[in-house]
């Protein structure tokens, strides 16, 4: 059996370098095999063209990287942009015409309100262009500490911020990737009943205002699309640096995994689409360039909701993501539409053995407007014993869905924790019909 290595967060520019031989040596001590540590632009580059990384006490990362190997420490950094103060130096607040719109209690650690704030974006050349010179620095003096021979193992590329940046249909490359998925512009007018001669206009203010209007779960799905493509290519710019290819096989651009927490009996899972940040922890309304729409916001109370109710009773509220389901039930908060990959996701976990719960009615329609097939293959839908729930059996699991839409009114909670009571007491589960 492979033992799991033992990490822990190191920060080293939150202390002085005097202090770090001990901190390190007593995280030998207690058996942890690896430090994780972010490389804060930041504080490294405090005036524009130069980069400190020996000079001040705290920011000696040579000195850190020796010391972490002299203490049999492994070591994985991240360079890029998490929600923090110490990710831009104060240089850059003030670049580029456009900027990057991120929910201000993202960025605000002690603010909880619904805004949003400004930062420079990243999809200008005057940001870019000065952050890939100090990335480059960054990469010349880790491949020299690079595993074996040092003791760095991974180098992660973090987007952080700017993976809930709002603010992107002003940007001219936000177009091209949103004609990435539709080649022409009147593919858009078919799936959003309405026209636009062309991406220009789909993507201007009034034209994303149309969009919202029209279908905002769709329009939710295609912005992220679009975000995803930018900073895809941001990352291929990076991974073009010359003076990164000694460490090109230790550099890794999707987020850094989480340790998942043990599957439970129950869990609720809501669709992220027309949400922002992360329903575990703390989630937002989508409001592209700041237009609110009122299915936004109806998600978003429906979310503090169930992160009220989930808190108060010891569930899980998570994320509906792919992977491995969260739990051996399942009740999935979804509206008419779910990704495709999300269809399938679900379609894996009932095949497992999973009971998935629509509690608001099956999703009918993927991204393409695709019906989505749960028959496949033909299955039986059979009256269940609880009230108007019906249940579709799928391999070995069942998804369970009733023949109208229940509300989220103050019962809906209840009417969950009721339906999930019955199959904890084995009155609803089985096998597949």
């Amino acid at each position: 059996m492979t033992q799991s290595i033992r990490s822990r967060e190191f920060q080293y520019w939150e202390d002085s370098a005097a202090n770090w031989g001990d901190r390190l040596a007593r995280l030998k001590a207690e058996n942890v095999d690896e430090v994780h540590a972010f490389i804060p632009w930041g504080l490294h580059e405090t005036i524009q063209g130069i980069r400190d990384f020996s000079k001040a006490s705290r920011l000696r990362l040579e000195k850190f990287l020796s010391l972490s190997h002299q203490t049999g420490l492994t070591v994985r950094l991240t360079i890029g942009f998490p929600a923090q103060k110490e990710s831009f130096p104060s240089w850059t607040l003030a670049l580029g015409d456009s900027a990057a719109l991120v929910p201000s209690s993202l960025w605000k650690k002690s603010s909880d309100e619904l805004a949003l704030s400004r930062l420079p974006t990243i999809f200008e050349e005057a940001l870019f262009v000065p952050f890939l010179e100090f990335v480059s620095d960054v990469f010349s003096l880790l491949s020299l500490y690079r595993f074996p021979e040092g003791p760095v193992v991974g180098v992660h590329l973090d987007w952080g911020i700017y993976r809930n940046d709002l603010g992107l249909t002003s940007q001219p490359s936000y177009a091209a990737a949103l004609q990435e998925r539709y080649p022409q512009a009147s593919l858009i007018g078919l799936r959003y009943h309405c026209s636009f001669r062309d991406f220009s206009v789909a993507t201007s203010p009034q034209g994303t205002r149309v969009l919202l209007d029209k279908r905002p779960w769709l329009l939710a799905y295609d912005y992220k699309y679009c975000r995803t493509r930018l900073l895809e290519e941001r990352s291929q710019g990076i991974l073009a640096l010359r003076n990164g290819e000694p460490l090109l096989d230790l550099i890794s651009l999707d987020p850094v995994p989480q340790s998942e927490p043990a599957p439970t009996d129950w869990c609720v899972a809501i669709d992220p689409t027309l949400l922002e940040g992360d329903a575990e922890k703390k989630a937002f309304p989508f409001v592209p360039s700041g237009l609110v729409h009122a299915q936004a916001v109806g998600v978003f109370r429906l979310w503090e909701y169930l992160k009220t109710q989930s808190a108060e009773n010891e569930t899980r509220l998570v994320t509906l993501r792919e992977g491995a389901a969260p739990a051996s039930t399942v009740s999935v908060v979804a509206g008419r539409f779910l990704p495709k990959a999300l269809f399938h996701t679900i379609r894996s976990w009932v095949e497992a053995g999973t009971l998935v719960v629509f509690p608001l009615g099956q999703p009918q329609y993927d991204e393409n407007l695709v019906s989505l097939d749960w028959k496949t293959p033909p299955r039986t839908l059979v009256r269940s014993v609880l009230g108007n729930f019906g249940r579709l059996g799928i391999g070995k699991g069942q998804v369970w869905f009733p023949d109208i839409p229940t509300q989220p009114v103050p019962e809906f909670w209840e009417q969950m924790h009721t339906f999930y009571e019955h199959v904890s007491q084995g009155a609803i589960g089985g096998e597949g019909v």
